[in-house]
Protein backbone atom coordinates (compact mmCIF):
# COMPACT_ATOMS: atom_id res chain seq x y z
CA UNK A 1 0.00 0.00 0.00
CA UNK A 2 1.08 3.38 -0.78
CA UNK A 3 0.25 6.29 2.45
CA UNK A 4 -0.28 9.61 1.58
CA UNK A 5 -1.02 12.17 4.54
CA UNK A 6 -1.70 15.72 4.29
CA UNK A 7 -2.51 18.58 6.87
CA UNK A 8 -5.89 20.39 6.54
CA UNK A 9 -5.01 23.68 7.30
CA UNK A 10 -8.20 25.33 9.47
CA UNK A 11 -9.18 28.52 11.93
CA UNK A 12 -7.27 28.34 15.60
CA UNK A 13 -8.87 26.47 17.94
CA UNK A 14 -10.11 24.27 15.81
CA UNK A 15 -9.26 20.32 15.53
CA UNK A 16 -6.36 19.69 13.16
CA UNK A 17 -7.75 17.23 10.56
CA UNK A 18 -5.14 15.12 7.99
CA UNK A 19 -6.47 13.87 4.47
CA UNK A 20 -4.93 10.21 4.67
CA UNK A 21 -5.14 8.62 0.91
CA UNK A 22 -4.19 5.11 0.77
CA UNK A 23 -3.57 3.39 -2.74
CA UNK A 24 -3.05 -0.32 -3.34
CA UNK A 25 0.41 -0.78 -5.44
CA UNK A 26 0.80 -4.76 -5.60
CA UNK A 27 0.34 -4.70 -9.14
CA UNK A 28 3.14 -1.62 -9.26
CA UNK A 29 5.18 -3.75 -7.25
CA UNK A 30 4.76 -6.82 -8.62
CA UNK A 31 6.32 -5.11 -11.85
CA UNK A 32 8.94 -3.63 -10.43
CA UNK A 33 9.94 -6.86 -9.14
CA UNK A 34 9.83 -8.66 -12.22
CA UNK A 35 11.99 -5.82 -14.29
CA UNK A 36 14.60 -6.30 -11.86
CA UNK A 37 14.14 -10.55 -12.17
CA UNK A 38 14.75 -10.14 -15.60
CA UNK A 39 17.64 -7.44 -15.11
CA UNK A 40 19.83 -10.26 -12.92
CA UNK A 41 18.28 -13.41 -14.76
CA UNK A 42 18.94 -15.48 -17.87
CA UNK A 43 15.32 -15.43 -19.27
CA UNK A 44 15.49 -19.20 -20.57
CA UNK A 45 16.71 -20.91 -17.22
CA UNK A 46 15.62 -18.53 -14.59
CA UNK A 47 19.28 -18.92 -13.59
CA UNK A 48 21.51 -15.27 -12.83
CA UNK A 49 22.84 -13.80 -15.17
CA UNK A 50 26.85 -12.64 -15.69
CA UNK A 51 25.68 -9.37 -13.76
CA UNK A 52 24.01 -11.23 -10.88
CA UNK A 53 26.86 -13.43 -11.09
CA UNK A 54 29.80 -10.72 -10.41
CA UNK A 55 27.98 -9.60 -7.38
CA UNK A 56 27.66 -13.06 -5.62
CA UNK A 57 31.32 -13.58 -6.80
CA UNK A 58 32.29 -10.61 -5.28
CA UNK A 59 30.51 -11.36 -2.39
CA UNK A 60 31.90 -14.72 -1.96
CA UNK A 61 35.34 -13.47 -2.17
CA UNK A 62 34.48 -10.90 0.63
CA UNK A 63 33.93 -14.19 2.94
CA UNK A 64 36.56 -15.89 2.34
CA UNK A 65 38.80 -13.08 2.94
CA UNK A 66 36.94 -12.99 6.22
CA UNK A 67 36.64 -16.19 7.26
CA UNK A 68 40.22 -17.58 5.98
CA UNK A 69 38.35 -19.94 3.95
CA UNK A 70 38.59 -21.12 0.23
CA UNK A 71 36.40 -20.35 -2.67
CA UNK A 72 36.10 -22.67 -5.19
CA UNK A 73 34.81 -21.77 -9.24
CA UNK A 74 34.10 -24.13 -11.68
CA UNK A 75 33.31 -23.70 -15.32
CA UNK A 76 31.26 -25.73 -17.25
CA UNK A 77 30.12 -26.96 -20.42
CA UNK A 78 27.86 -29.27 -22.30
CA UNK A 79 29.71 -31.65 -24.15
CA UNK A 80 28.71 -31.15 -28.06
CA UNK A 81 25.91 -29.19 -28.05
CA UNK A 82 25.89 -27.28 -31.10
CA UNK A 83 25.47 -31.06 -32.35
CA UNK A 84 22.18 -31.36 -30.76
CA UNK A 85 20.66 -28.38 -31.43
CA UNK A 86 21.72 -28.73 -35.51
CA UNK A 87 20.58 -32.17 -35.32
CA UNK A 88 17.39 -31.57 -32.87
CA UNK A 89 16.67 -28.37 -33.39
CA UNK A 90 17.08 -25.12 -31.23
CA UNK A 91 13.79 -26.19 -29.26
CA UNK A 92 15.55 -29.34 -27.89
CA UNK A 93 18.92 -27.53 -26.89
CA UNK A 94 16.29 -25.00 -24.87
CA UNK A 95 15.02 -27.60 -23.18
CA UNK A 96 18.20 -29.80 -22.18
CA UNK A 97 19.26 -26.16 -20.95
CA UNK A 98 16.57 -25.63 -18.79
CA UNK A 99 17.60 -29.76 -17.45
CA UNK A 100 20.78 -28.97 -16.81
CA UNK A 101 20.16 -25.67 -14.99
CA UNK A 102 17.65 -28.13 -12.51
CA UNK A 103 20.01 -30.57 -11.79
CA UNK A 104 23.05 -28.36 -11.24
CA UNK A 105 20.46 -26.57 -8.62
CA UNK A 106 19.28 -29.77 -6.72
CA UNK A 107 23.06 -30.92 -6.22
CA UNK A 108 24.65 -27.44 -4.88
CA UNK A 109 23.79 -25.99 -1.19
CA UNK A 110 21.49 -22.97 -0.75
CA UNK A 111 24.77 -20.73 0.18
CA UNK A 112 25.99 -22.02 -3.59
CA UNK A 113 25.23 -20.01 -7.02
CA UNK A 114 24.84 -21.57 -10.22
CA UNK A 115 24.36 -19.40 -13.18
CA UNK A 116 24.23 -19.32 -17.07
CA UNK A 117 27.61 -17.34 -18.17
CA UNK A 118 26.69 -18.07 -21.99
CA UNK A 119 25.79 -20.36 -24.69
CA UNK A 120 25.73 -23.58 -22.96
CA UNK A 121 28.27 -22.70 -20.60
CA UNK A 122 27.51 -22.42 -17.10
CA UNK A 123 29.57 -21.22 -13.74
CA UNK A 124 29.50 -22.49 -10.12
CA UNK A 125 30.66 -20.81 -7.04
CA UNK A 126 31.18 -22.70 -3.92
CA UNK A 127 31.71 -20.41 -1.27
CA UNK A 128 33.12 -21.57 2.79
CA UNK A 129 35.54 -24.29 1.02
CA UNK A 130 37.40 -26.07 3.68
CA UNK A 131 39.73 -27.43 1.56
CA UNK A 132 40.24 -28.29 -2.85
CA UNK A 133 39.32 -31.87 -1.98
CA UNK A 134 35.40 -30.74 -1.10
CA UNK A 135 35.26 -29.18 -4.45
CA UNK A 136 36.09 -31.92 -6.43
CA UNK A 137 33.86 -34.08 -4.41
CA UNK A 138 31.22 -31.79 -5.98
CA UNK A 139 32.29 -31.97 -9.50
CA UNK A 140 32.45 -35.75 -8.88
CA UNK A 141 28.77 -35.83 -7.94
CA UNK A 142 27.68 -33.26 -11.12
CA UNK A 143 29.20 -35.74 -13.38
CA UNK A 144 27.67 -39.06 -12.01
CA UNK A 145 24.49 -37.00 -11.96
CA UNK A 146 24.96 -36.27 -15.67
CA UNK A 147 25.24 -40.65 -16.45
CA UNK A 148 21.54 -41.26 -16.69
CA UNK A 149 19.98 -40.30 -19.75
CA UNK A 150 17.91 -37.20 -20.37
CA UNK A 151 14.56 -37.87 -22.47
CA UNK A 152 13.20 -34.73 -24.13
CA UNK A 153 9.65 -35.30 -26.02
CA UNK A 154 10.73 -38.44 -27.28
CA UNK A 155 14.74 -37.93 -27.79
CA UNK A 156 16.93 -39.94 -25.25
CA UNK A 157 20.04 -38.35 -24.85
CA UNK A 158 23.04 -39.55 -23.50
CA UNK A 159 25.07 -36.33 -22.52
CA UNK A 160 28.83 -35.59 -21.13
CA UNK A 161 30.18 -32.37 -19.49
CA UNK A 162 33.40 -30.84 -18.99
CA UNK A 163 33.99 -28.74 -15.86
CA UNK A 164 36.87 -26.59 -14.94
CA UNK A 165 37.82 -25.64 -11.47
CA UNK A 166 39.76 -22.95 -9.55
CA UNK A 167 40.43 -22.15 -6.24
CA UNK A 168 40.48 -18.90 -4.63
CA UNK A 169 43.55 -17.54 -3.36
CA UNK A 170 45.61 -20.71 -4.49
CA UNK A 171 44.77 -19.94 -8.21
CA UNK A 172 44.71 -16.08 -8.41
CA UNK A 173 43.57 -13.06 -6.03
CA UNK A 174 41.17 -11.35 -8.55
CA UNK A 175 38.13 -12.50 -9.84
CA UNK A 176 38.86 -12.19 -13.61
CA UNK A 177 41.86 -14.43 -13.20
CA UNK A 178 39.82 -17.25 -10.89
CA UNK A 179 37.60 -17.37 -14.32
CA UNK A 180 39.80 -17.32 -16.49
CA UNK A 181 41.35 -20.18 -14.98
CA UNK A 182 38.53 -22.17 -14.25
CA UNK A 183 37.98 -21.59 -18.38
CA UNK A 184 41.56 -22.83 -18.88
CA UNK A 185 40.78 -25.91 -16.70
CA UNK A 186 38.13 -26.57 -18.40
CA UNK A 187 39.49 -26.15 -21.78
CA UNK A 188 41.78 -29.16 -21.07
CA UNK A 189 39.11 -31.47 -19.49
CA UNK A 190 38.04 -31.15 -23.36
CA UNK A 191 41.69 -31.82 -24.50
CA UNK A 192 41.65 -35.06 -22.70
CA UNK A 193 38.75 -36.65 -23.68
CA UNK A 194 35.72 -34.65 -22.40
CA UNK A 195 33.17 -36.27 -19.25
CA UNK A 196 35.50 -34.91 -16.70
CA UNK A 197 36.93 -32.82 -14.44
CA UNK A 198 40.19 -30.43 -14.50
CA UNK A 199 41.84 -28.63 -11.05
CA UNK A 200 43.25 -25.88 -12.69
CA UNK A 201 46.99 -26.14 -12.57
CA UNK A 202 49.83 -23.13 -13.27
CA UNK A 203 51.59 -25.06 -16.17
CA UNK A 204 48.15 -24.78 -18.51
CA UNK A 205 48.62 -21.02 -18.66
CA UNK A 206 52.09 -21.35 -20.76
CA UNK A 207 49.96 -24.16 -22.95
CA UNK A 208 46.31 -22.20 -23.50
CA UNK A 209 49.01 -19.01 -24.35
CA UNK A 210 50.71 -20.90 -27.11
CA UNK A 211 48.16 -22.64 -28.39
CA UNK A 212 46.21 -19.03 -28.96
CA UNK A 213 49.19 -18.36 -30.04
CA UNK A 214 49.21 -20.77 -33.23
CA UNK A 215 45.44 -19.70 -33.54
Amino acid sequence: MLLNARQIERRMGKEQIILLAIEDITTRKKMEQEIKRLAYHDPLTSLPNRMLLTDRLNMAKILSDRNRKKLALMMLDIDKFKEINDTLGHHIGDLLLRVVAEKLTRILRKEDTVARFGGDEFVLVLPEQKDVQTALKVARKIINTFRKAVVLEGHALIITICIGISIYPDHGEYIDVILKNADSAMYRAKQAGRNQYHLYNEQYRDGTIQFETHL
